[in-house]
């Protein structure tokens, strides 16, 4: 009756954020979703990719469909969350101890744990295809060890492999160049952190096929669509409300008698921020670069519609592998798609230990 209200009030926006993903996501619905009949938005992309003209209108009403089942979607869980809030305000007013939340409790550890396995076996299951021979069923193992999907993807992994650092590395250094400077302007006024976070937020909460329609629209009538420029701002919508999510907190929690200590000292606000606010921030800074970048690599459909399939990410690679039926080459994309990451992760975390090795009572 404390924590679950508190905590529910903080996660409605992450929940509405994940739901609307899950209605509205391709990539991950064109290997492993049904074919016959496919997902709604599968059957969107579809019709958008359709050579005929006169189906592309049809994709963007459908549009508007997907966003109306979005909606409906949020405000049914919107509804389930208050129904669900009452009932626990009531059990526990009640004074009844119930045998049945020891039950729930169990029930959510064994979710999660099932999840956490069924991850681990997806990733063994991955560095298996992409490094094992033919896998038939039902082969419980792949026949022998064979390295051709590296050999196929040997050539262009280099290229494909540099645009999606460089694609990536930029989103997350131009973010931080936007988020530092607004998260310091608003440190003092949470109103102004909820406004700022509320407009950033919306790519999230809208469908994917929906908010791209209209993107692609805006960049034809621009003239920038397939180029570098457009993918680049493409990304860095998707993830600005991460960077912001991280870094804003992280910038208001700071004891702002730091900086009025620098400024009795007569250090200017920009040498305030570099020699204060800065190192105070340098693992935040550290994590959200690396965030960002993982956004950034994961991305897909922003990719495919800001760069008219001109230019090729491992995200776009890896789905492009697994719809053609290459689920080796697929595989083998998905390592990268994973390596990436994790390297830029690994390295931010140590990083961030690095420079707090003598600063563990300092604020992070």
């Amino acid at each position: 009756t404390i924590v679950a209200p508190a905590l529910q009030q903080q996660i409605r926006l992450p929940l509405a954020a994940v739901l609307v993903f899950a209605i509205g996501n391709v990539e991950m619905a064109i290997p492993l979703g049904p074919d016959l009949p496919p997902t709604f938005s599968v059957l969107l992309w579809r019709w958008f990719t359709d050579p005929d003209p006169s189906i592309h209108a049809q994709a963007y009403a459908g549009t508007l469909l997907l966003l109306a089942f979005s909606i409906v979607a949020v405000a049914a869980a919107i509804v389930l969350g208050r129904l669900a809030r009452r009932f626990v305000r009531m059990s526990a007013g009640s004074g009844k101890r119930r045998a049945g939340e020891s039950l729930l409790r169990r029930a959510i550890a064994a979710v999660l744990a099932l999840g956490g396995g069924f991850g681990l076996m997806s990733i063994i299951a991955i560095a298996l295809r992409a490094t094992g021979g033919p896998w038939r069923f039902p082969s419980l193992m792949p026949a022998g060890t064979s390295l051709a999907a590296w050999q196929d993807i040997a050539s262009p992994l280099a290229g494909v492999t540099a645009i999606t650092l460089l694609l990536a590395i930029a989103t997350a250094l131009l973010g931080l160049a936007l988020v530092l400077p607004a998260a310091e302007r608003c440190r003092q006024s949470s109103t102004a952190r909820r406004t700022v976070g509320a407009w950033l937020f919306v790519p999230l909460l809208v469908p994917q096929m929906t908010f791209l329609f209209g993107v692609q629209l805006l960049l034809v009538r621009l003239n920038i669509d397939g180029t570098f420029v457009a993918v680049l701002w493409s990304h860095l919508i998707f993830a600005l409300p991460y960077l912001w999510g991280l870094l804003a907190p992280a910038r208001a929690a700071i004891d702002p008698r730091y900086d009025q200590l620098a400024a009795t000292l007569g250090v200017s606000p920009s040498g305030r921020w570099m020699r204060v606010t800065c190192p105070l921030l340098s693992r935040s800074i550290l994590l959200a670069f690396a965030l960002a970048v993982s956004v950034s690599v994961a991305l897909y459909l922003p990719t495919l519609f800001a760069g008219a399939g001109r230019i090729a990410t491992a995200a776009t690679e890896a789905a492009a592998a697994a719809g053609s039926g290459n689920l080796r080459l697929a595989a083998a994309h998905a390592i990268l798609l994973a390596v990436i990451p994790l390297t830029v992760f690994a390295a931010a975390y140590s990083a961030g230990a690095l420079l707090y090795r003598q600063r563990r009572n300092l604020p992070r």
